[in-house]
Parts: structure tokens; sequence; C-alpha cells
């Protein structure tokens, strides 16, 4: 039997952890002369590590350590977690982990056809697309570390995998949305500049960064509403009753 316990940790200082983590992330880009667009990367990746963990943290449990520190730093679902797993369209069966890796992907190659219609071909080259990348996976790892520290993932192991998949679909949803409406806004925005602006190139890189931050924020409210949510802290099973 699982042994329920009561996480300590204020709302406040889940958020300070937040906003740490967005801030030395900017900086970071800034010191490293990074184009912004390496966020939008990044937030996506962002989803496959947190969908996967889930699905591993499920599965495993406390088989291995890095299993038995999700579930520990997981939450248990509240009142306004709702499990919702997506669907097979065909068979209606709730969906597996391939399902989700399939959609955040699909998103993904999304950001890349509207950056594409408002920049250009140019950062698809390889000496620009591999070291972005790479670049953007390992700062997905640290917003990762921020989502499993700050309580954003949901695990009840009580609960099917697919239940999981499910309770976590509401941030993944609107992570997603987030991020395609951020980067549809750029476009948007480079298309108004370009009418008043001839230089649209000398633009590209401000527009990038309101961008940027704009996907930033709406990360960064949707976090806090979580931890503000419940103030007394999050329940988690940590432990096996012996």
């Amino acid at each position: 039997m699982w042994v329920t316990n009561q996480a300590m940790e204020t709302p406040a200082a889940r958020a300070t952890l937040h906003i740490a983590i967005f801030t030395g992330a900017t900086a970071l880009l800034l010191l490293l002369e990074q184009n912004p667009r390496v966020l939008l990367y990044s937030y996506g990746i962002t989803l496959l590590y947190r969908m996967i963990a889930i699905w591993y943290g499920a599965t495993q449990l406390n088989a291995t350590a890095f299993s038995s520190m999700i579930v520990r730093h997981a939450r248990l679902p509240t009142q306004f977690d709702r499990g919702k797993p997506d669907r097979d369209p065909k068979t209606r069966e709730p969906a597996g982990l391939g399902s989700y890796i399939a959609g955040i992907l699909t998103l993904l190659f999304m950001i890349g056809l509207v950056l594409l219609m408002g920049q250009g071909p140019g950062f698809l080259s390889i000496d620009v697309l591999v070291p972005e990348m790479l670049f953007a996976i390992m700062l997905a790892g640290v917003f990762f570390l921020d989502d499993l520290f700050g309580r954003q993932l949901i695990l009840d192991p009580e609960k099917a995998v697919y239940q999981n998949l499910g309770y976590n679909t509401s941030a993944l949803n609107f992570l997603l949305a987030a991020t395609f409406l951020t980067a549809f806004g750029f476009v948007m925005v480079l298309v108004i500049w370009s009418m008043v602006v001839e230089t649209v190139g000398r633009a590209a890189r401000w527009v990038d960064w309101v961008m940027l931050i704009t996907l930033s924020l709406l990360k960064l409210g949707y976090q806090l509403r979580i931890d503000f949510s419940n103030p007394k802290g999050f329940a988690h099973l940590s432990s096996l009753e012996k």
C-alpha cells in the first residue's frame, strides 16, 4: 500500500523556482547569443520528456532509481485535475504513449512550417538547425527538472498508465496551444511589420524576443495558477507501506 504524504513546499517556493528557471534560461540565451526560437523547440521537447516520464513512472514505480524519483516528486491529482486521456479515433480505446509523442512531434513540425513562412529556410540549414536543436534539448532538460521539482507532474500509482497520461493532458494541451499560437502570432506580427518597415530582417530578432516573452509568460502563468490553487501543498505518494 502506498503511504500518502503532504508536500510541505509553499506556493511561494515553487513560484520562486519557476521564476528562477525562466530568468536563468533567458540570461543563458542572451549570454550565448542564441536565437529565441530555441525556446519554442525546448518547450515542445519538454512536453516529450514530461509524458515519457509519466509513462515511465507509472509503469516502473519504485523499480528503478529514476522512476522512484518521479513518483516521489510528482503530485497526486486534485479535484481540478480530471483524467481525460486521448482516445484512438478509430477504436475509441485510450491512447498510449505513442499517440502523445506523435501529437507533440506533429506540433513541432507545424511550428517549423510557421517559422519557415515567417523567416525563410535559412534556419533549416544543418549549420544552424543542429546546434539550435542540441541547445534546445539541453534547455528542455532544465525545464523538465523545473516541472518535476516544482510539482507539475501528476501521477497516481494506484491508477492505470493511460489514466495518469490523461491527468497530464490539460497541461499538455495548454502548452501545445500556447506554443502554436505564439508561433502563429509571430508570423502575423512579422507580416504587419513588413507592411510598415521595409527592413524586415533587422526587426526579426526583436519580434523573436516578443514571441519568446509571450510564450514564457503564458507558461509561467499556468504554472503559478497551479501552484496557488492549493496553498497548503500537494499530496504525493513517496513510499510503500511495509
